[in-house]
């Protein structure tokens, strides 16, 4: 059965993530219209996305505009949020517009609008505030029995997320949610913001401690997965959602994560100590703890993202077809040193 053409609202296009799902988008479906919202659209910045997706509307605006965003929700098909998880203006004003949508619209399951989310693991963090564990020790999540009320309350993603699976759980007006929870994400993006936040924020705390630091010792870990491969999970429950094999809710959560070999905090802050030393930008190299003054700001925000390890199981993602082909043929650890070189420099000049 031919699908008919859907309008698409993509929030995070030129992100670091989002650069690859818009260019992934026009691959796979550029029968369907896409609307971009983008802050600050200059010739070169609009230029950059329709190299990406040459069909491509661009929205002027940002995710702090909450009735632009509501009002374009409303009168779309589809949206896909993967500009920034814990937004909670943004994703209250989507879950507005694809409510009235839903109300208008959603007579079947089918008929029902999609919000497809992009989180993280930081929802299944262990707090072991940057100590080392026995792996054994650590639970290992799978998204076969996922419950987001089973995750520790304070950690960092739950209340958006939260937000958007009741939205899916509903009776009345429901929206068809899907939610990817990604691990550590690593790799070089497409446009502007070429590394995921980790590299700025560990950037901007070692020049203000004079190091490379960690949250306690930093001997905490979680599965990596290369960039390329996220977007490729969120093309594949896209993919499953239009084709009515994802219903949203409680069938909505998906874990991204990959079992290729990883590395603490510790050896990566390492690695960027080494680098902005020799930039002249820290005073030593190598890294050590950040004094209390320098994490507390970020509180269990800080400690959930990154002082803590997070292990999860891609089980209903896999058997969907989803492979992580790009984590495996460029690991972290080989790409490690030029990521954190390119993302200092993007960031410094977005």
């Amino acid at each position: 059965m031919t699908m008919s053409p859907k309008t698409i609202f993509l929030l995070g296009a030129t992100g670091f993530v989002g650069s690859y799902v818009t260019e992934l988008l026009y691959q796979k479906y550029p029968e369907h219209r896409l609307i971009a919202l983008l802050r600050n659209p200059t010739p070169e910045r609009t230029q950059e996305l329709r190299s990406l997706h040459p069909n491509i509307e661009i929205l002027h605006g940002n995710l702090e505009d909450r009735n632009l965003v509501a009002e374009t929700a409303e009168n779309v098909d589809i949206v896909v949020h993967v500009a920034h998880s814990d937004h909670e203006p943004s994703v209250s004003a989507i879950l507005e517009g694809l409510t009235k949508r839903s109300a208008a619209k959603g007579r079947t399951n089918e008929e029902l609008p999609i919000y497809l989310h992009m989180s993280g693991c930081g929802i299944i963090a262990d707090n072991a505030r940057g100590e080392r564990i026995p792996r054994e020790c650590v639970k290992e999540w799978s998204d076969l029995d996922l419950s987001l009320y089973e995750c520790p309350a304070e950690n960092t993603h739950l209340p958006t997320d939260k937000q958007i699976f009741e939205a899916g759980m509903r009776k009345e007006k429901p929206i068809r949610t899907v939610i990817v929870f990604p691990s550590l994400i690593y790799g070089v993006g497409r446009t502007g913001k070429r590394s995921g936040m980790w590299v700025p924020i560990f950037t901007e705390l070692a020049r203000k401690a004079g190091h490379a630091g960690t949250w306690g010792p930093g001997e905490v870990t979680q599965y990596a997965v290369h960039v390329r491969d996220v977007a490729g999970a969120v093309m594949v429950l896209l993919s499953a959602a239009l084709e009515g094999r994802v219903k949203g809710g409680e069938d909505g959560l998906f874990f991204a994560t990959t079992k290729e070999p990883n590395m603490t905090w510790k050896e990566i802050n390492d690695v960027l100590g080494e680098i902005l030393f020799k930039r002249g930008e820290v005073k030593e190299p190598g890294s050590k703890p950040f004094a209390p003054e320098i994490t507390e700001p970020l509180g269990d925000y800080g400690w959930s993202l990154l002082g803590s390890n997070g292990f999860a199981r891609p089980d209903k993602l896999t058997a969907m077809g989803w492979e992580p082909e790009w984590t495996k043929k460029v690991p972290l650890r080989d790409v490690l040193y030029e990521m954190i070189e390119d993302g200092i420099d993007s960031h410094r000049t977005h």
